[in-house]
């Protein structure tokens, strides 16, 4: 067959034109996935931003509440609403008023999973170093829910204690506090606070605002 018949024989032309289509169809497909790939990434990125904003939000405005320590160990109840206070941890809130019945402690337990599981996810979906001060913020605030939820319950053994044998002001505020610095409250608040200031500091918020998005661009590795 000469150059000119076999560039004339219709099976080839339609054999090029199928493996054209193949390629621009690959390509579509791979560009589509992409597509669609940072646009779950978007989505994550913003469900945890909104958790993040809301916990920074709730702690900004309660935080001399919660630094007035000489306060808090004495009484917790009314701090822990203050730092449950929205759609997603107010479930937690009645685990102040019956902490051991088990359908209350399995309702604080998960939600304390879930922000142990959002602080992970942070750093997964995020690669900076705003995305590690972020994520250390959600489980510190986690783990100061979990040393309030123990004071609570150190508080009531000793309510039950001073109904069978009233004991001094003094002297109940003296358990109190040895109570919380066990609980490792004191140092839970501190841990927090710190995170915070680091938190304002670096203007890391901003700086995590700045990586959601939808372009593809590179990672701010600041």
């Amino acid at each position: 067959m000469s150059t000119v018949e076999f560039f004339k024989d219709p099976n080839l032309w339609f054999s090029i034109i199928s493996a054209t289509l193949a390629v621009i169809a690959l390509f579509q497909t791979k560009s589509q996935i992409q597509i669609s790939n940072r646009q779950q990434l978007f989505d994550r990125r913003l469900d945890k931003y909104i958790l993040l904003k809301d916990l920074l939000a709730l702690y900004s405005k309660n935080r001399n509440l919660i630094s007035k320590k000489s306060d808090i160990c004495e009484m917790v109840d009314f701090q822990f609403s203050c730092l449950t206070n929205n759609s997603t941890l107010e479930s937690m809130n009645q685990a102040m008023s019956t902490p051991l019945e088990q359908d209350v402690q399995n309702v604080f337990l998960t939600k304390c999973e879930q922000l142990e599981k959002a602080a992970i996810e942070i750093e997964l979906i995020w690669v900076n170093d705003s995305a590690k001060i972020m994520s250390q913020f959600i489980r510190q605030y986690k783990d100061l829910l979990m040393a309030m939820y123990k004071q609570q319950i150190s508080l009531n053994h000793l309510e039950k204690d001073n109904k069978k044998s009233p004991m001094l002001l003094e002297v109940f505020q003296k358990r109190a506090k040895e109570s919380a610095e066990e609980i490792g409250l004191f140092s839970a608040i501190n841990d927090l606070d710190s995170t915070f200031e680091e938190i304002l500091n670096t203007n890391a918020e901003r700086r995590l605002i700045n990586s959601i998005r939808l372009d593809g661009g590179k990672y701010d590795k600041t």
